[in-house]
Formats: C-alpha cells, structure tokens, sequence
C-alpha cells in the first residue's frame, strides 16, 4: 500500500484508491498463503499458536473484505485490466499448487530459483503499472524504469527473509542464500541497490533522487545486519516496515519545498 502511495507522490497523481485496494488485497492473500499453509502443516511454531486462536476472526475479516476488492475490480477501466491480471495470476500461482510435473503438484514459490522474482516482479508490478492504469494514467518510458527500479527494491528488501530461512526453507527452492551464502547475498543486494539509484538518478530530480539514496543505504543497512539468527520482527517489521518509512519521508521533504 505504502509503494502505491510513493509512486502516486512520485509522480504527482492520486493513486489512493489502487492503494486501499492493494492494502486490502495483500491482506486477502497473505491470510489465504497462511491457510493454505496451515491447512499442509508447513506454518513456523511461533506462527501455529497465534493462527489457531485468531484463524476464525481472520476469516471472517477476509469474508468481509472480499467484497470491496470485487466491487473496485469490477469497476476498473480496460487498461488496468491488462495489467492486473498477470500480476494476479503470479500471485495465485505462489500460492496454490496448480502446476504439475511428473505427478506432483507445484506452486510458483516452489520452483528452484523463482521465488524472490515472482514477489518482486508481483509486488512492483502491482504497485507501479497497474497504480498508473488505473489511476487512468499511460505507461511511458519513464514508468518502466520506475518499475525496474521497484523490482530491484523489492529483491534486495526480500533477502533478509531469505537469509532468516536459510535453514528453514528446503534446499530444492534454491534460494539466493542457499546458492550462494549469505555474504555473496549480501554483495549482490548492494549490488542491485548501485543500480536502482543508477536508474532513480535517470528518472528523478535532485530531491526524489536523494530521498530513494537514503532508503536505500537504509535497506542495505538492514541487509548487512541480517542473519540466519534473528528476532521474529527483524525482517517482518523493520524491514517490511521500510516502504512505509519511505512514504512518510517524501510526504515531510514535500511539505518544506
């Protein structure tokens, strides 16, 4: 929702509306992920407690919630449609096992080395293109790098994750960390960051630019002190947090310009 905000701030529109909406969305599917999860046995045990005593006020909320989501893509123009739809097809196929493969069931996230890719391509997608299109806006030159710029974001703000399950996930998802180590990780997400402020210079002016290399030595912060030993709100609020942080910061250097 926040990377919904930023690009409206961005790029000087309204995008408030596809914001609510992906705020909602996001929740939508990230409950239905931990359901499906619960439902394979496969939640962490610090997760399990938490989900039996709230899964059935969690699914009333998602019931409810269901609606509006419908009610706003119902009444999105043709555009949006077009780019929608691929962003949530990729967040459907993460989540459920529809792909098959000598007689097993597959989802996305568990195809070896797609994983981060599908949540940044899904994330930057949803939060820039489609933010644009459906704040009735046409997609140039310059949106495309944005959302390149976005994807390379989301990739590096998703190594932490990573990195805290290194010893969790299963060595078939062929994780960054998992093929490479947690320090040759951590490289390539400096990396990255070099080349998404690369592009921020080529689409911003001088403030926007500035405010996009704070978050990022912010983000590259955060990786250098990510572990595979962590708190259970390291990497899922403090670097989650991070687009929310970013949000409010151009809203403050806004105000004094």
């Amino acid at each position: 929702m926040s990377m919904t905000l930023i690009t409206g701030l961005y790029f000087d529109i309204d995008t408030t509306e596809p914001a609510l909406f992906l705020g909602g969305a996001t929740f939508f599917s990230y409950n239905m992920i931990r359901y499906l999860k619960y439902k394979n046995d496969l939640l962490k045990e610090y997760i399990l407690h938490w989900f039996n005593k709230n899964c059935k006020v969690l699914g009333a909320i998602n019931v409810v919630m269901a609606f509006p989501l419908i009610f706003y893509v119902v009444g999105l123009n043709y555009q949006a449609y077009v780019y929608f739809f691929p962003f949530m097809c990729f967040t459907i196929l993460y989540m459920i096992p529809v792909l098959r493969f000598k007689k097993k069931s597959y989802s996305l996230r568990k195809i070896p080395g797609l994983k981060v890719f599908v949540i940044s391509i899904s994330w930057a997608g949803l939060s820039t293109v489609f933010a644009l299109t459906a704040s009735d806006q046409n997609i140039n030159y310059l949106h495309v790098l944005y959302f390149l710029q976005q994807f390379l974001f989301v990739v590096v703000l998703t190594l932490p994750f990573d990195i805290r399950d290194l010893f969790f996930d299963s060595k078939e998802l062929k994780t960054l960390p998992i093929l490479m180590g947690q320090n040759k990780t951590k490289l390539l997400g400096y990396l990255l960051l070099l080349i998404m402020n690369g592009l921020s210079y080529n689409i911003f002016q001088s403030s926007e630019f500035l405010i996009t290399l704070v978050i990022s030595l912010l983000v590259a912060f955060g990786l250098f002190n990510s572990n595979h030993v962590q708190s259970n709100y390291y990497a899922s609020f403090w670097i989650e947090g991070i687009p929310i942080f970013w949000w409010i910061l151009i809203i403050v250097v806004q105000c004094f310009q």
